[in-house]
């Protein structure tokens, strides 16, 4: 009846509509349509965000229609419908999330197959009447069994043996054999080629069971199983038992019974164990989580996806250099892999985007992930491709049988499966699951010989299919001897089957499917009908509502009525799913200001950020206020404002405190409770509520005890007034003696019977701990609470939460129930009232809230107190979700925000970090708390949360059960100050209960409709389920601003012209782009300067090595004087650089030796021994400026004869002390050899004189120069140079900022290092500043005097801000755009970056800057002359020299080097060495040029230094010389 009303209903208003006109049918259905385009739009923007991604994902995957998802969910019907998806996530899921669309479909005779053997299996499996009965007489002595029975049900039982990938490819195979033979597999006796063996076997003899020997070392009567003859007699027989570990498939389809059958099943033959594999093996939840959890961490970002699996058969397996070299050549011959840059050539173009590529390695050895990663960060792919290597596991040996080791090897086979391409090595198990699975055709690394990489090292197989590698090469009758690889056309040997005498592999076969398959991709038209089937795309709740629509609504009325109908659902369903949306946000903007009424409004948002904004971060709560609380709360307030500190009342009261006889005085109706804290921050809290919970029902002012810096903690509660304890109360200095022998304790007076009607003293104490004798507890008798009512002053001290036995004090229970009719919502409602965290606390809560919380589904608190010994908690953890993720997929991240080890009650940051953890447990979803503890307790009274309490431990075990549900979100009163007087009374309270953890404790509770106490023990899978943080920031960094993408006039990146135009840019990425990472430098080279240059470039062409001139002048060196040794002056005249010391003083010498070259027309040379060509391209055009390996004077016995000391006769200053040199003909030495390092004698500091210059050093045709100091400002001293230099550079302190720049230009490799750091730490910083540490004193490391005077200087000179005294903006919330700093800190010891690090993530900024600390390596050791560390610490100076400033150790040449290439005047940290830090703590350097450390400050240029405007001390140096412009 109802049907046909509506029926009608409708009929007529299409009767009603085919009345109108035309116009305004048109009318209505444009109006209908704008309101459906409309919800439409906002239905898509605000209902389905959420499930965008998935809608895709799914679009994406499965087709275009229902129907197809329900085909890809079960493989093409390969898999039956029916299981329990949550038992097993893995089996509906793999195919329809993870994997790309198999080309390779199931044939549906193969899906019938199963569905029968899916029926046999249900009838005769185990626990079956058949089964039974197969079973009941299979041991004993019966001829007739078998006869019995076969042709009812019959059994094939695998065994396991050896590894895991040959279980899984032989029971494949075995199921396989069970289906051609219509057995029942069962997982678990009589050999069959033993049988044959011994002639024990005939038609007359059927035995009950057969063994089955199918192993690698089977013998020929073992492999007769797989003869059609011998099938026919194995055939009867009712039990077989199968142990196996090769995957024998391929030698099934020699029987031709078999194989008639076979070809039915698979029509691609290679895809044999790839349908089985999908159909039988379906990873437990455990393995499962581990394998999702894994690929959403690292490949699913990916483009592409590159599997490689190692696998070595040797005696002594482990990392093999020569297996590493056979995978690179593998991968990067196949173009499976992008070489990587050369020092000579780089083809990486940073124009084009990045593509990301990872590549998941698996081995039980780490190093050859290891030796990826570095590969790829070190130097950058050719193709510019982002290379990410992960490798899940490194178990070093096999273990098979260990649980989570072959959890751990099923996970990594999975994975492997997933990628897009394989490389796997020969005859392993392992890859063919891997591959086969993943209907992947693997590259196969040939087997090494001789501990060599093959050429070629790897073949691309024909083939997805399983090798078997031990196949019956014998035959059957007529057949035997005949080579098994050529029976059949589709069996061939296997392509990496061993060509050794290696008898038991030499004969291997596997598929090779000849018939090539074209997958064609249906399109869908874009009918009704099929959008009809699109709507699977859509929520499935929405789905099922228009199918419900659908069938209820659209009956048989007219086109027209169809449409306004539809239009008119389709407007009221969004308005109906919009609604409630809108209605929350509304709510919840009320919830936000107001909580229910429980805050008052009259306070200022800035000054306490947290008292509104709590409930921003909180989910809507279900615990309302009742009327009467909020009522009492407004009364209170009032009554605090009237009575509270400074007002009338409060200097009336405070001045009776002392008096003992106040029986005619009332204190002028005002009472008070003075809360003292005691014991830790959660004792302290829960006192605290319980003493207001006291005050409210009193109608007592509290006043709080301000001592222990309760305000760094919380912001005042009551509007208009303090709550804070006065500091000039009178009992100020008495309050700390209070205890239970002092006269004013109410106890002691109970006890002392000082207690009477006609005396009321001024104050009372009242002692309420775990331990309070029987006495104290009186204070919560009805009669005792009548006495202590008229005492104007009480002062508490406690340490327990006691509402519940003020519960229990009649005139108070009226009173309670009425504030609080939901009983356990006491301590939710009163600590939401009472407790604001200061903005300080607020921004610790917000930015671990914000940063680590907020993205998740689902949040889990674990708060561990252990009253014992500490532990590692959430490291092991992390370990565990490491290495054993949850069953059900959900991605587990575990934080913990400090790490204190030990509690520091009133240490100011640590009660800080503490109240915010208790806050940021009570913002989780569920709670675990420990036994007893009262921060747990405030934990989840604050949030509302009924926790799963751990019991405690007995003797170092786990207790079982381990924990219990909370049956209230009630803190428990741990020792239950329950008097005499009480004890009745809590017996026959039904809302008050003993505790869960605490048999002597008590709490409030309070049972809602409906709601039960299960003890819900999967907590931990459901830890946090979001993105994780390294997908986020990795894709950031991926997406960094690129420095390569605007490519600069050319002029601009040749600074000036102070570079040659004629290199090719390629080969030295950094000599013109460094320019492109660098702010414009204000210093510009000068005209002769350049000029000067493009001169000396025409000399090194013309004189350096290769050359005519360069060899004659190397042919009269060690030509004794007077013999034509001088002869090239005037011609082509040398100097040789030898490096020394630590890089960076190499680099200021190499400068200096350089700039000398130029002043006197000498061609630099370069020892290149230790690996200048590594840190550094070639600086001049067409030429190089490397000292050639076979140099005169570095072979043979004179080898490193310049590293000898000062003795050497060609040293000068050793000449001048021995003889002075005469200038003639016959004197001059065809070398010298300069010693110019920092202990160089006053003879050696001749070098700096005018005279020694001309007269003797400037006509020897070879300089060898060993030193490791900055000597350039000494060259400026010197008369004849001084001219020249003045004219090359014009501002005096850029001598080595233009110097660096020409000649220093980092190979691709180093300059990689520079760029990838640069573009994804510093270049999204508004500001950078670089802190350079180095530490000079014998125990180096970390020292806490040079942190402080970092800190000290940084602030001071307003390059770090200041921490915000009080966070008196959300600048988060309130900025359009904060400002972010990038704090790059190079030094050998991480704990200076890690200091900085969490000082600021403890408190915010003052300016509300963002600060970030990187720190690139943390070496520990310097390693000079190591190639690696060498670069890397090349690449820290260049970063450092691209900061905006920078701060630098005294002293430091890598300091120098980098300020000075960078163009900044440095802020020098002084050097103290009394270990406290300096005051003021480092000074601005007036110049950028580095510090000449040792000058010869006496001699020649005494007068000279005095004089030499241009030359002052340095800061940081006494001695010390320095180039400036203007000494300030």
């Amino acid at each position: 009846m109802l049907k046909q009303t509506k029926v009608n209903m409708f009929q007529i208003s299409g009767d009603v509509f085919r009345a109108l006109g035309l116009k305004i049918k048109i009318a209505i259905t444009v109006i209908f349509s704008g309101l459906l385009i409309g919800s439409v739009i906002l239905l898509t923007t605000s209902t389905f965000s959420n499930n965008f991604n998935d809608q895709l994902l799914d679009a994406t995957l499965n087709g275009s229609s229902e129907s197809e998802t329900l085909h890809d969910k079960f493989i093409g019907g390969l898999l039956k419908p029916g299981f329990d998806e949550g038992s097993c996530v893995s089996r509906y899921t793999q195919s329809l999330l993870y994997r790309k669309p198999s080309p390779y479909k199931p044939s549906p005779y193969l899906v019938s197959k199963l569905r029968s053997y899916e029926k046999l299996h249900k009838r005769c499996g185990p626990g079956t009447k058949a089964y039974k009965k197969a079973t009941k007489n299979l041991g004993h002595d019966d001829e007739n069994y078998a006869s019995k029975s076969v042709g009812k049900c019959r059994y094939i039982v695998w065994v396991a043996v050896y590894g895991l990938g040959n279980r899984i490819l032989t029971l494949a195979s075995v199921f396989l054999y069970a289906l051609l033979t219509n057995r029942v597999v069962l997982e678990y006796s009589r050999c069959y080629g033993t049988m044959l063996n011994n002639h024990a076997i005939s038609a007359n003899s059927t035995p009950r069971h057969l063994y089955l020997h199918i192993l690698h070392d089977s013998r020929d009567e073992d492999k007769m199983f797989f003869c059609t003859k011998d099938q026919d007699m194995i055939d009867k027989v009712p039990w077989l038992i199968v142990k196996a570990n090769v995957y024998f498939v391929p030698s099934l389809w020699f029987n031709p019974t078999f194989q008639t059958e076979l070809m039915k099943l698979f029509p691609q033959k290679e895809a044999v164990f790839h349908h089985l594999a999908r159909y039988l093996y379906h990873p437990t939840n455990q393995v499962w989580g581990m394998i999702t959890r894994y690929h959403d961490a690292h490949l699913a970002r990916a483009d592409d996806r590159l599997g490689i699996q190692i696998r070595v058969f040797s005696d002594k397996a482990g990392y093999f250099q020569h297996v590493m070299d056979q995978i690179l050549s593998c991968t990067q011959r196949e173009k499976l892999l992008p070489k990587v840059v050369s020092q000579e050539e780089s083809k990486l173009n940073m124009s084009e985007s990045q593509k990301l590529k990872a590549v998941l390695v698996t081995s039980l050895y780490p190093e050859y992930a290891d030796r990826l990663k570095n590969m790829f960060w070190e130097q950058p792919s050719s193709t510019g491709e982002l290379i990410e290597v992960y490798q899940p596991s490194g178990e070093r040996y096999q273990q098979t049988d260990n649980k989570l080791h072959d959890q751990k090897a099923l996970a990594e086979m999975y994975l492997l499966s997933l990628t897009d391409n394989i490389v796997t090595s020969a005859r392993s198990t392992f890859g063919y699951v891997a591959h086969s699975l993943g209907g992947l055709k693997p590259w196969l690394l040939y087997q090494p010989r001789d501990a060599s990489a093959p050429d070629p090292p790897c073949v691309r197989s024909t083939s997805i299919d399983p090798c078997h590698l031990t196949p019956p090469s014998h035959g059957c009758d007529a057949d035997w001897g005949t080579d098994s690889g050529k029976v059949v056309p589709f069996v061939k040997h296997c392509e990496d089957r061993d060509n050794d005498d290696f008898g038991s592999f030499s004969n291997a076969s596997r598929f090779e499917d000849i018939v090539v398959k074209h997958i064609q991709f249906r399109a869908s038209s874009c009918d009704g009908h099929n959008m009809r089937a699109h709507s699977h795309l859509l929520h499935p709740k929405l789905r099922f509502n228009m199918k419900k629509l659908e069938d209820n609504i659209l009956f048989k009325i007219s086109g027209m009525m169809k449409l306004t109908i539809t239009f008119a659902t389709c407007l009221v369903l969004s308005m109906v799913l919009l609604l409630p949306s809108y209605n929350i946000s509304n709510l919840h903007k009320s919830h936000l200001t107001t909580t229910g009424g429980l805050l008052a409004t009259g306070f200022d948002e800035e000054s306490c950020l947290s008292r509104y904004h709590q409930s921003s971060l909180r989910k809507p709560s279900p615990f309302k206020p009742s009327t009467n609380l909020v009522s009492k709360l407004r009364s209170y307030e009032m009554l605090h404002k009237r009575c509270g500190p400074g007002s009338d009342a409060y200097k009336r009261a405070t001045k009776q405190l002392g008096n003992n006889n106040l029986i005619n005085s009332n204190g002028g109706d005002c009472q008070y409770v003075v809360w003292t804290p005691m014991f830790g921050l959660g004792n302290r809290i829960l006192s605290m509520v319980s003493v207001f919970t006291y005050a409210l029902i009193t109608d007592r002012v509290m006043l709080v005890d301000q001592r222990n810096d309760i305000t760094d903690l919380f912001c005042e509660p009551f509007p208009g007034t303090s709550w804070l304890l006065p500091s000039d109360f009178p009992l100020t200095d008495q309050i700390d003696s209070f205890n239970r022998t002092h006269s004013h304790c109410y106890g002691t007076m109970l006890k002392n019977h000082t207690v009477n009607s006609t005396t009321r003293p001024s104050h009372l104490y009242i002692d309420i701990f775990h331990d309070s004798r029987d006495h104290d507890k009186m204070f919560f008798c009805e009669e005792n609470q009548s006495f202590i009512k008229n005492i104007p002053w009480l002062v508490v001290k406690s340490n327990l939460y006691y509402a519940p036995s003020l519960w229990l004090i009649p005139s108070f229970q009226t009173k309670l129930i009425k504030l609080f009719p939901q009983k356990d919502t006491v301590f939710y409602h009163l600590s939401h009232y009472l407790f604001h965290p200061t903005n300080q606390v607020w921004g610790m809560v917000t930015r671990s809230y914000n940063a680590y919380l907020s993205r998740a589904d689902e949040v889990l608190g674990l708060q561990i107190r252990v009253f014992s010994t500490p532990a590692e908690y959430s490291d092991e953890l992390k370990n565990m979700f490491l290495e054993r993720p949850s069953s059900t997929g959900e991605l587990i991240e575990v934080y913990q925000p400090s790490g204190e080890r030990v509690q520091q009650t009133d240490k100011k940051v640590h009660d800080q970090k503490a109240l915010a953890e208790i806050y940021l447990l009570s913002l989780t979803d569920k709670l675990v708390t420990s036994t007893r503890s009262t921060f747990g307790y405030v934990a989840q009274g604050l949030g509302g949360l009924k926790p799963w309490i751990l019991y405690e431990p007995r003797h170092k075990k786990a207790p079982d059960p381990p924990c219990v549900r909370a049956m209230s979100m009630e803190p428990c009163s741990l020792k239950a100050p329950i008097s005499a007087c009480q004890a009745e009374t809590i017996k026959t309270t039904p809302f008050v209960k003993y505790c869960e953890d605490r048999i002597t404790g008590i709490k409030l509770i309070y049972l809602r409709y409906g709601e039960t106490h299960s003890n819900n023990r999967h907590l931990l899978p459901t830890l946090l389920r979001a993105t994780t943080t390294t997908t986020t920031i990795l894709l950031t960094s991926s997406t960094a601003s690129n420095s390569y993408g605007s490519k600069r006039p050319r002029e601009k990146l040749l600074g000036g012209g102070l570079l040659a135009t004629e290199f090719d840019e390629e080969s030295c990425l950094s000599r013109y782009d460094q320019p492109s990472l660098r702010k414009p430098s204000p210093h510009k080279p000068s005209a002769y300067l350049v000029s000067k240059l493009r001169s000396y470039e025409k000399l090194h062409k013309r004189c350096g090595p290769g050359s005519d001139a360069y060899k004659s002048a190397t042919e009269k060196l060690g030509l004794k004087p007077g013999n034509g040794s001088s002869e090239s002056v005037g011609e082509c005249r040398y100097i040789v650089w030898v490096p020394f010391s630590g890089l960076a003083n190499r680099i200021i010498s190499l400068v200096s030796v350089f700039l000398y070259a130029l002043l006197t027309e000498r061609v630099i040379l370069v020892d290149q021994r230790s690996g200048i060509s590594n840190l550094f391209c070639e600086p001049f055009p067409a030429t190089s400026s490397l000292l050639p390996r076979n140099f005169t004077l570095m072979g043979g016995k004179r080898r490193d004869r310049f590293f000898e000391d000062r003795g050497n006769s060609h040293c000068y200053g050793t000449m001048l002390i021995n003889s002075a040199p005469n200038l003639t003909e016959t004197s001059i030495p065809s070398y010298l050899y300069l010693y110019l390092v920092s202990d160089y004698s006053d003879d050696d500091k001749m070098f700096f004189c005018e005279e020694d210059q001309k007269t003797f050093i400037g006509e020897v045709p070879w300089l060898v120069v060993k030193s490791n100091i900055y000597f350039v400002p000494s060259l400026w001293l010197i008369p004849s140079f001084q001219t020249e230099l003045i004219k090359m550079f014009p501002e005096k302190e850029t001598v080595f900022h233009h110097l660096s720049r020409y000649l220093l230009h980092p190979t691709n490799q180093v300059w990689g290092l520079v760029t990838r750091s640069y573009n994804a730490y510093l270049s999204r910083a508004d500001e950078r500043l670089g802190i350079q540490v180095r530490v000079f004193e014998r125990r180096a490391g970390f020292l806490q005097h040079v942190m402080d005077q970092i800190i000290a200087c940084t602030q001071r000179e307003k390059l770090l801000p200041e921490l915000a005294a009080t966070q008196v903006k959300n600048t988060s919330t309130r900025s359009s755009k904060r400002l972010l700093k990038v704090v790059l800190v190079t030094s050998l010891h991480p704990e200076y970056s890690v200091k900085l690090k969490r000082m600021f993530w403890e408190q915010p900024t003052s300016t509300g800057e963002m600060i970030e600390v990187y720190q690139p390596s943390e070496e520990r050791v310097q390693q000079t002359d190591k190639k690696l560390h060498d670069q890397k610490a090349l690449a820290e100076v260049y970063l450092l020299s691209l900061t905006d400033n920078i701060v630098t150790s005294a002293r430091s040449t890598f300091g120098y080097f980098a300020h000075s290439l960078g163009g900044l005047r440095p802020w020098i940290l002084y050097h103290n060495g009394n270990r406290t830090a300096p005051d003021p703590p480092c000074v601005k350097a007036v110049s950028m040029e580095p510090c000449f450390h040792s000058p010869p400050l006496y001699g020649c240029q005494a007068k000279t230094i005095e004089t030499t405007p241009f030359v002052m001390s340095c800061e940081d140096s006494n001695p010390g010389l320095k180039l400036v412009d203007a000494p300030e």
